[in-house]
């Protein structure tokens, strides 16, 4: 069965991103293994969940803005800043963590807008992003720091294609909870 769904999956990286119209479930979740695949070329162990609720919470809104805002952040965007309790809980409970083990979630958010240009794959798109944003000082920790500081790491992503700009938006948001 595991067999089975990995050939489902290989299929999804190898589709280019029109074939079908964009989708972003499949966005979302070639982007997430892009970053899980780079933490094991690393070497580096990382338990890393996926979080619908943190991805409507946060990282959706965030592509809503740059859809309609251009390229940046929300005004109230703050860089790293904790989670209010009543959304601990619910990501937590999201991924199925108790959610007495943790009392702290911190939060930082890095977007990408990643032009379309010919048969582009959802990986290349997913590479690219990845890429770019270990390029750049101010956004390169949040992917290269991902298990590095102990704790249980979530991720919220959200993509969308932009007609506008014939690009493809992504806010990819960590979490990371402490006892």
């Amino acid at each position: 069965m595991k067999r089975l769904i990995n050939i489902i999956f290989l299929v999804f990286l190898s589709t280019p991103v029109f074939s079908q119209g964009f989708n972003d479930s499949i966005m979302n979740r070639v982007l997430f293994e892009e970053v899980i695949a780079y933490h094991e070329k690393r070497n580096n162990e990382v338990e890393l969940y996926f979080s619908k609720v943190g991805t409507e919470l946060h990282s959706k809104g965030s592509v809503e803005y740059m859809k309609n805002n251009g390229y940046r952040h929300r005004p109230s965007h703050s860089y790293l800043n904790s989670l209010p309790k009543n959304e601990v809980i619910m990501i937590l409970n999201d991924i199925g963590v108790d959610t007495t083990e943790y009392d702290y979630i911190g939060r930082s958010e890095i977007l990408a807008r990643i032009p379309i240009i010919g048969q582009t794959t959802y990986q290349d798109v997913a590479k690219i992003a990845i890429n770019g944003w270990l390029k750049s000082k101010g956004h390169q920790g949040t992917i290269t720091n991902i298990g590095m500081f102990g704790g249980l790491e979530i991720l919220g992503i959200s993509s969308s294609y932009n007609e506008k700009t014939r690009s493809v938006d992504i806010a990819l948001t960590l979490f990371t909870a402490r006892k």
